[in-house]
């Protein structure tokens, strides 16, 4: 079965709550994915914002920004917000909480968020080392996924990290084994972008036979959809999408190139790739 091709922007946007700051400052972002979102800094001037993006035709709202330094998107003071615009329209909200308690988890559940993209990750030295989380470990990511499953909103999505320690890809596998036992709706795998990393001809630290092997060994374990997140290298949406594709090691692919949706042949959904199927008829 072909995959589907989910194309952010439109009637999906991202909003980045803490507009262009973040106190954290990951060594593989330093903030500049936050360029590329809208930018909001307080809960009114959001508000505002998704009332005229739901004129505009807008039914899927990314909230994501820059994160503290227990890295925690600070969503609080905004989820007022999120309640009333869930009373007043037929949309929904999906978060990048970062690291949360049950308290949190549970707010979020009971202000409306509909999904939780959240980042799994397992090594020490990319918590460590890389998102600059010096008094973190894997525990704590595991302890927020779980609360977060348990107590969260109704649908969290797991998103894995390829290539980050590019000196390990073990802590890969580690992820997918750690959540098969929650038999998540769908696993959504990013690839890690180094500096120049959107250039066709830039050199990795990986080999398309080691990126390619992890996505045939998760197809073996999981029975759960599998998603090729945004974040990947332009290189690997030339080379490896087509392949992955083919061999339907993949259930989704978020910003295909043109030329790869034409050639598959691909359903474009307006939307974020974490979308529940229960909403795909807001963005078809």
């Amino acid at each position: 079965m072909k995959p589907e091709a989910y194309i952010l922007g439109g009637r999906y946007v991202s909003i980045s709550l803490t507009g262009k700051s973040c106190d954290l400052m990951c060594k593989f972002c330093r903030g500049k994915y936050l360029r590329h979102m809208l930018h909001v800094y307080d809960p009114h001037q959001l508000y505002t914002l998704i009332r005229k993006l739901y004129r505009e035709g807008v039914r899927g709202f990314l909230l994501s920004g820059g994160f503290t330094k227990e890295g925690k998107l600070p969503f609080k003071a905004y989820l007022n917000v999120v309640r009333e615009v869930k009373r007043e329209f037929e949309v929904i909200f999906s978060i990048h909480p970062g690291l949360v308690n049950r308290d949190e988890a549970r707010m979020l559940r009971k202000y409306g968020i509909d999904v939780v993209d959240f980042e799994l990750t397992l090594d020490n030295y990319v918590i460590r080392d890389l998102m600059n989380l010096r008094s973190k470990s894997r525990e704590d990511f595991e302890k927020s996924f779980e609360i977060l499953v348990s107590e969260g909103p109704p649908y969290v999505a797991p998103h894995i990290g390829i290539g980050f320690n590019p000196s390990s890809l073990d802590k890969v596998m580690e992820a997918v084994d750690f959540v098969k036992a929650y038999d998540p709706y769908l696993i959504i795998f990013l690839i890690f972008i180094p500096d120049g990393g959107n250039k066709p001809d830039v050199k990795l630290p990986f080999h398309d036979s080691e990126i390619l092997n992890i996505f045939m060994k998760a197809r073996y374990m999981l029975k759960n959809r599998i998603a090729l997140g945004c974040m990947r290298p332009l290189y690997y949406k030339m080379k490896l999408d087509d392949e992955l594709i083919g061999r339907e090691l993949i259930d989704r692919v978020a910003m295909p190139l043109l030329k790869t949706l034409r050639k598959h042949h691909l359903q474009s959904i307006n939307a974020c790739c974490s979308l529940p199927d229960e909403y795909r008829h807001l963005f078809i």
